[in-house]
Formats: structure tokens, sequence, C-alpha cells
């Protein structure tokens, strides 16, 4: 039987590099996650710690086995450093749809490495882990995701109201978009 998700080295393109999250990302990743732009977006009230952190990059190879979830750090080829992270996340297993989620740090952004990395992610889903259909959502205020959605080829699909749940307590709306595998 074919793993859910086959083993990567490295999705690279020469500008951005997606590898494996692994033990030496925690502060780059809490960086990532604590950012007061990352938090405006945020679908939990709950802050991240450095124990969580741990904790999701220790669960990682298990998740990736478990052919559950791919989890990347996202790192800017040139420099070693470690961007942000992204993840893919098999949503509907059995008819083969997963969904892409990113992040990056503040520094990072308008580089144009999330929309670099989404397009890596999927074509290994679509070339090598046999996807049938990506989706992405982004709360439906936050356009530079919404951005990196088109960019990477996603289609926009509709808005779900009150979908998803904000760091404030409250509800918003999610832009919803999905993408194909060519041909």
């Amino acid at each position: 039987m074919r793993r859910g998700l086959p083993d990567v080295g490295e999705l690279s393109d020469g500008v951005v590099t997606l590898r494996r999250v692994r033990p030496g990302d925690e502060d780059a990743l809490l960086d990532e996650r604590l950012d007061p732009e990352s938090r405006r977006w945020a679908t939990s009230t709950r802050l991240w710690t450095a124990s969580d952190v741990k904790v999701f990059i220790a669960g990682a190879p298990a998740a990736w086995l478990a052919g559950a979830e791919a989890r990347f750090a996202i790192v800017e080829t040139a420099t070693g450093d470690c961007a942000g992270s992204l993840g893919l996340r098999m949503t509907v297993p059995a008819f083969r749809i997963a969904e892409i989620g990113y992040g990056l740090r503040a520094g990072w952004r308008g580089r144009g490495l999330a929309t670099r990395s989404v397009r890596l992610v999927a074509d290994w889903a679509f070339s090598r882990v046999g996807i049938a259909r990506l989706e992405l959502g982004a709360a439906a205020a936050n356009i530079a995701s919404r951005q990196v959605a088109a960019r990477a080829g996603f289609q926009f699909e509709g808005i779900a109201r009150m979908r998803l749940p904000t760091s404030a307590g409250g509800r918003t709306d999610e832009a919803r978009y999905g993408l194909m595998p060519p041909g």
C-alpha cells in the first residue's frame, strides 16, 4: 500500500526551499505565530508558547508518516533562514483532498515566498502524492493571503459565512479557493 504522504527531501525553485520542520526551527516558528499580523488572522484566542512549537515540531514526523499532514519550513534559499511554515493537511483522505495553510514571519512578507511555496507544494501534491483537489481558505478580509492563493493558481470558489473563529473570540467569513491537477 502506498503511503499517504511520500517522503520528500526538499522542494526548491532556487529562491525558496521547503523542507520538513525540525528541531532548531522553534524560534522562527514562534516568531511567525506571535507576530501581530499573524495573530490578527489567527483562528484561536490561545497564544502559541515555546512548548507548543516544540510539540508541533516533535509531532511532525508522526503526522507525516500517518499521512495526516506534511509540515514544511519555508526557507529563503540564499540565506538558509527559516521565513515561515506551510502545512498540507489531508482533509478528506478517501477522496484525496488536502488543504494548504501557510504563514510568514514579518521580515519575509512581500517577497513572493508564500506564493512560491504554495506552488511548490501544489506541484508535489499533484505529481507525487496523488492529490485530486487542493483547497485553501483565508479570512475574507485577509487580502494578502487571498492574493497568494490567486497568484498560486487557486480559483476563488466563494465565501463561507462566519466559518472561522477569530483570535478576538468572534467569527468571520472565509474566502474558499480550490485547485485541481493540471491537464
